[in-house]
Parts: C-alpha cells; sequence; structure tokens
C-alpha cells in the first residue's frame, strides 16, 4: 500500500505481522491465498507469490516491524477491514470464488 497510509493502518491493528517499508511503499505479510473474497481496494493491492526485493548498499525495503511472537503474518481480515476504515471505504465481500459459494450451499 502507499506509504503514506501505512502508519495510519498499522495503529489500527491489534496485532501486526512482519511489515517491510520503503519511501513509496509499505508491505504486509499475509498468509496464502489472503485475497480469497476479499476485493483490496486502491491504493492497496494483494499481490500473490510477491517478493520483496533484497535490499543492495541501503536501497529498496527494509524491515519496520517483526512481531513478538515471531508469528510472520498479519491477519488478512484485521488488516483488510482498517484498510477499508482508514480509506473511508465499505468492505466488499462480493469476490467470493464461485466454487467456495457453491460449496456454502
Amino acid at each position: 500500500m502507499d506509504a503514506g497510509l501505512g502508519p495510519r493502518v498499522r495503529r489500527g491493528l491489534r496485532r501486526t505481522g512482519c511489515v517491510f517499508a520503503d519511501a513509496e511503499r509499505w508491505w504486509w505479510i499475509v498468509p496464502a491465498q489472503a485475497d480469497i473474497g476479499l476485493v483490496w481496494p486502491e491504493p492497496a493491492r494483494y499481490a500473490p507469490g510477491a517478493l520483496v526485493p533484497a535490499r543492495a548498499s541501503g536501497a529498496g525495503p527494509c524491515l519496520t516491524h517483526w512481531p513478538e511472537d515471531d508469528v510472520p503474518y498479519t491477519h488478512p481480515v484485521m488488516l483488510y477491514i482498517v484498510v477499508c476504515n482508514v480509506l473511508g471505504v465499505r468492505p466488499d465481500w462480493s469476490a467470493v470464488p464461485a466454487d467456495a459459494a457453491a460449496a456454502r450451499r
């Protein structure tokens, strides 16, 4: 997400996993498939399989938060709700995959 939103989002979370940041963006580490059923609002993006680039001579993102319990993930639904609140948008749960919706019937 945009770096300007990062501190506001972090303050809104009860527990935060690993967070990387540079001057332009913050990266929140969430479990795989954290996009299922969630429509992430712009300027936040869910990037499955994303790699945080290695720092070479001070360039690139750096680790800004490591959780006390050593669990590297931020809970994706809580992160999503806080992001929506910070952006002033209503959460959108409409992206539930068709196979998951069918399994609930």
